[in-house]
């Protein structure tokens, strides 16, 4: 085996087994464990190099198949690889570095800005539906809570892996007052069923991918909770880098192993899985970005304006 890939593996394993989750935090593993095997490695000549990027590029693609906020750094890397047409594989590995090192500024540099235009839909007294762990989501109430802002928060557990508690412990380290639910009451809590005490007056989630018709896909819930708001007129944003756009519309819903949910179940009993839903644009109120509140018929368009090397052929 080649030692080279070590550190390629090992991030292989921690994405695929959900030790590192959160598109955001997925997307800045990854890049990283490129950048650091670049420096750390030593290669033959060009095509040596050139092997080993693209092939620890392919494994890590691998381990989570609904992450294009990862695929967008790994495309804009592959880029600027094909690009250099420098024959010294110093130069080389100092762009292909420089990439890297580029795209995880941009990741900080655009999740920051989705947090500050996501509060603007933020306002006194609101009661706010949010589902699964989504770090930009739970840093955009945490800077409302500390601008002043005086809201409430409803989340759900997130079965069968309960991303929600990860969610609940920073609402509550931040002192944001909010009350879980299991995921099915969701859209009971958006319904006027609910009562004046409980009824939320806005849903606010992540994604993990933002489609070019404007569509999204999120945790497996999403579906329900956005038919739910559909439903009683309640607006559902959503918040999300436009580094989380799929130009070609193929992301597949993932389906994890049917022990998530039950370990021992009898042989003869079918479960299914699904991780991640879809959500129809029809649906989306807003999606939050780096370039504002944006209308999701316009995603497309946008996306094409900031980030057209996304639209570009890298290397298969």
């Amino acid at each position: 085996m080649d030692k080279r890939f070590e550190r390629i593996n090992k991030t292989y394993s921690d994405i695929k087994s959900i030790k590192i989750q959160g598109a955001t935090n997925i997307a800045k593993y990854a890049i990283l464990a490129l950048h650091d095997s670049i420096l750390k490695n030593k290669f033959e000549d060009k095509r040596d190099f050139k092997n080993f990027f693209i092939k620890a590029c392919k494994k890590i693609e691998k381990a989570r198949p609904t992450e294009p906020m990862l695929f967008n750094g790994i495309k804009y890397c592959l880029y600027i690889l094909n690009e250099n047409e420098s024959k010294d594989l110093k130069y080389l590995k100092k762009d292909v570095v420089n990439a890297t090192e580029f795209y995880l500024d941009l990741i900080v540099d655009a999740s920051a800005r989705v947090i500050k235009n996501g509060i603007k839909i933020i306002k006194d007294n609101d009661t706010i539906l949010t589902h699964c762990h989504s770090s930009s989501v739970v840093k955009t109430l945490i800077l409302a809570k500390n601008s002043g802002k005086k809201f409430e928060v409803i989340n759900t557990e997130t079965r069968p892996l309960f991303q929600g508690r990860l969610t609940a412990v920073e609402l509550h380290e931040n002192n944001i007052k909010f009350m879980m639910v299991i995921d099915s009451e969701a859209p009971y809590f958006i319904s006027p069923a609910s009562g004046k005490e409980y009824e939320v007056e806005k849903v606010l989630i992540g994604c993990d991918a933002i489609g070019m018709s404007g569509s999204i896909i999120n945790k497996t819930g999403s579906y329900s909770i956005a038919l739910a708001a559909k439903a009683f007129k309640k607006p559902l944003y959503i918040s999300g880098t436009l580094l989380k756009c799929d130009v070609n519309d193929n992301i597949p819903v993932e389906s994890r192993d049917f022990k998530e949910i039950w370990e021992k179940a009898p042989k003869d009993i079918k479960i299914l899985n699904f991780a991640f839903d879809l959500v129809p644009t029809e649906y989306i109120t807003g999606i939050i970005t780096e370039f504002g509140i944006i209308k999701p018929k316009d995603i497309k368009k946008v996306v094409k304006q900031k980030y057209p090397w996304m639209f570009k052929e890298s290397i298969k």
